[in-house]
């Protein structure tokens, strides 16, 4: 009898040693992904830093675009100098050629027809 109950706690303490063991491996498991989260939330703070920086610049760039665009001005094109043909435009206005004739053709010897226009005065 003294042999069965050393036995039995003798594998008591076995069972307990095992989930002593397991605890501590969980333990150490959830050390290494905490650790490993710190660090990601980290580097995320740090892009996000650097993201904000770089806004920023940018922002001051497109600024001093739009405030060199107002300083500047527009361009002013230069003025045209010619006649551009008045007398022609003169005749067209005054009604010298009111319309085109209807065309007057005829069939050539390959079923194409030739066409003529003339200018009604």
């Amino acid at each position: 009898m003294f042999i069965c109950v050393t036995i039995y706690y003798f594998e008591m303490a076995n069972h307990f040693t095992c989930i002593v063991q397991e605890l501590r491996s969980r333990e150490e498991e959830l050390q290494r992904v905490s650790l490993q989260q710190r660090m990601q939330e980290e580097a995320l703070r740090r892009r996000e830093h650097e993201l904000a920086e770089r806004e920023i610049q940018l922002v001051e760039r497109e600024l001093n675009v739009m405030i060199l665009q107002q300083v500047i001005g527009k361009p002013t094109p230069k003025k045209r100098c010619g006649k551009f043909r008045r007398s022609r435009l003169k005749l067209l206005k005054a009604g010298g050629c009111k319309s085109v004739s209807a065309p007057s053709g005829t069939v050539g010897n390959d079923g194409c027809y030739k066409l003529a226009v003339t200018k009604l005065l």
